[in-house]
């Protein structure tokens, strides 16, 4: 029961400070028109330090952080691609990690959710672990979805609930023992329009917040982009259903008992959303795939034909780019993007977005 309280998000704005961002959306004036190369990093592997699959990825001014979820740890490179620090190991006690599907890096914590024992776990900058959090809402989760703990203090998440679609919440609010405080956002209507057994994969949705405030949602199988505050005063929905065939497709719609190597054959002609990233108060990028017979018989992300797509948060569609690789992080018009998964030759490209003024009449 999706309700909201007041008196709960009073408590919000006293512990992270949340305020409403007044800069009015001024992207549609701009578009999306290209990447330009920073700089590509070689990630390099030795005998002690191997990577077996990189689950996420993230980046700072000297840090590319690659959580590695078969062997249960968090590796560290400089960006010249050199390893100088493996965090944690492989198992299900607080300090370690077993299953580990997302991440979140604040100033003082490193927050990763375990799927393996459907708790959230929470390391210093050390690797040494300081709580360990049961989500009340999320008693037990999937390896969909991704978590935001703000001000050390509240967790976003939208992991995939194992116990029913309908009951699903969007965004789960909880404080840090784990308590709901609210529920954030509701699927787009063309979910409902299909079996809740047939196509689980719906449920999965990414997301991400600026400011503390305003959430931009993208939903796996769906064109529609979603705008939520904290205090739930804004609540946008973008469902874009001109472009919903490039993820419904006519063939799926028409076989609903389709045998599996007909959805395997529909599934190469439909996209997949799977981040979506501020870069400005008022821009959003969506980044998407589709998979190719390569990449589903190597079980490859990367070798997916992935692409990048720009919106305001008015809803103004602002372009859209391919992508040399699969993108796992955003920062500013800076792009973390992961050209190879070979093993020995794992590499990641830093890239910079460029946007073109329109020539708008009248502006």
């Amino acid at each position: 029961m999706y309700i909201f309280i007041l008196s709960v998000f009073s408590i919000f704005f006293l512990l992270v400070g949340c305020t409403p961002s007044t800069q009015k959306s001024e992207n549609s004036s701009f578009s999306l028109s290209a990447m330009n190369l920073i700089k590509e990093v070689g990630i390099r592997e030795t005998e002690d330090i191997r990577i077996a699959r990189v689950r996420l990825a993230n980046f700072t001014h000297d840090t590319i952080f690659i959580l590695d979820s078969p062997s249960g740890n968090l590796k560290l490179y400089s960006h010249s691609g050199n390893p100088y620090a493996v965090l944690f190991q492989r198992g299900v006690s607080p300090k370690e990690l077993s299953q580990p599907i997302a991440i979140a890096i604040t100033d003082n914590s490193l927050v990763i959710p375990d799927a393996a024992v459907s708790a959230i776990k929470i390391f210093n900058k050390k690797g040494e672990n300081t709580n360990y959090v049961f989500l009340e809402d999320v008693k037990a989760f999937t390896s969909d979805g991704n978590i935001f703990y703000l001000s050390d203090s509240l967790f976003l998440s939208s992991f995939s609930f194992k116990y029913g679609f309908a009951q699903t919440p969007v965004i789960t609010v909880s404080d840090k023992t784990g308590k709901t405080l609210a529920r954030l956002g509701k699927y787009p209507d063309d979910y409902y329009a299909f079996s809740k057994d047939s196509y689980p994969m719906l449920e999965s949705r990414y997301f991400d917040i600026r400011n503390n405030y305003l959430i931009a949602i993208t939903f796996v199988s769906s064109p529609a982009i979603q705008f939520v505050s904290m205090d739930n005063k804004i609540q946008k929905m973008f469902p874009f259903q001109e472009k919903r065939e490039r993820y419904i497709s006519k063939e799926r719609l028409s076989k609903p008992n389709a045998s599996f190597e007909e959805m395997l054959k529909i599934s190469f002609i439909e996209m997949y959303n799977y981040a979506i990233f501020f870069v400005n108060d008022s821009t959003v990028i969506r980044a998407f795939n589709q998979k190719t017979e390569e990449s589903y018989q190597k079980r490859s992300f990367v070798l997916r034909k992935n692409f990048l797509e720009a919106y305001s948060t008015s809803g103004d569609f602002l372009g859209e780019l391919p992508l040399p690789g699969y993108l796992h992080a955003v920062r500013g018009d800076t792009l973390l993007i992961e050209e190879s998964d070979e093993p020995d030759n794992r590499r990641f490209g830093l890239y910079h977005l460029v946007w073109t003024k329109n020539n708008v009449a009248n502006q």
